[in-house]
């Protein structure tokens, strides 16, 4: 609750293992923790990090922490306060543009929770400048779009150290969705595997088969263990469904295989 959710992903068995991830908060961890207990299902815990690197921002998950650990605990709360400092941003433009006291109804369906471009998304559509939330995002929240604002996020091995510090594992979310060339792709998964990293995302949301094949040939070639991810944010992202499987090519070394992840798991 309060922030969106992605899901990484785990090994299928009985009764499967989800993660839950949320956008530079755990404050939704104990909730959906008491849920899966309901369920019977063993919850990893699951933070999105977003970074800053060359000019471009980036997504780090982090898997399998520990939720007190001061270390994490403190960097979140630097990047809580730049969120909410470049929402302020994105509202005082969305006035300009037209979408009335974007603010304030932000606040309202954030609730007690950050408030993240996917609650400015929906005020575009109800004021009538956008027929979607994709059209949200690829015309006014977008990079270089008229409500667009960057922030000071973390530096990558920043970001990475505060996940490891926690005792979790560190993955390069959704590596085709930066709107990147194959070679900027390569120089970025190499920057993260120097830094650090441990996992990149094979398979996320709606990734072509083309795409998993080439990122599960990248993780071998950089010495990355392989996850999955929905990258579900929101139901209104009808073009993604949660929970769905997403299985990981054969010759992947799979993330929960990671020494780390084996001691608390098994």
């Amino acid at each position: 609750p309060g922030a969106p959710t992605r899901r990484p992903g785990w090994p299928s068995s009985a009764r499967a293992t989800p993660g839950a991830a949320t956008c530079a908060t755990t404050a939704g961890l104990a909730e959906a923790r008491a849920a899966a207990d309901d369920h019977g299902l063993t919850l990893v815990n699951g933070v999105e990090i977003s970074v800053r690197w060359q000019r471009r921002t980036l997504h780090v998950v982090g898997l399998g922490f520990d939720v007190d650990n001061a270390v994490l605990q403190a960097g979140l709360r630097e990047l809580q306060a730049e969120r909410l400092r470049r929402a302020r941003r994105i509202a005082d433009k969305l006035d300009k543009l037209g979408v009335a006291r974007a603010w304030s109804r932000a606040q309202t369906a954030a609730g007690a929770g950050q408030i993240t471009r996917s609650h400015f998304a929906p005020l575009l559509v109800e004021d009538g400048l956008c027929r979607s939330l994709q059209q949200a995002f690829k015309r006014y929240l977008g990079p270089g779009k008229p409500a667009h604002e960057t922030a000071d996020w973390a530096e990558l091995d920043q970001a990475i150290g505060w996940i490891q510090a926690a005792g979790g594992v560190a993955a390069l979310a959704h590596p085709f969705g930066y709107r990147m060339t194959g070679a900027w792709r390569r120089r970025t998964l190499a920057a993260f595997a120097a830094a650090g990293g441990d996992a990149v995302e094979v398979h996320c949301g709606n990734s072509r088969p083309e795409d998993v094949t080439r990122c599960a040939a990248d993780a071998e070639e950089y010495g990355l263990l392989a996850s999955v991810g929905s990258d579900f944010h929101a139901p209104e992202q009808r073009w993604l469904r949660l929970g769905r499987r997403l299985a990981l090519p054969a010759d992947c070394r799979p993330v929960w295989t990671h020494p780390r992840l084996q001691r608390q798991f098994g």
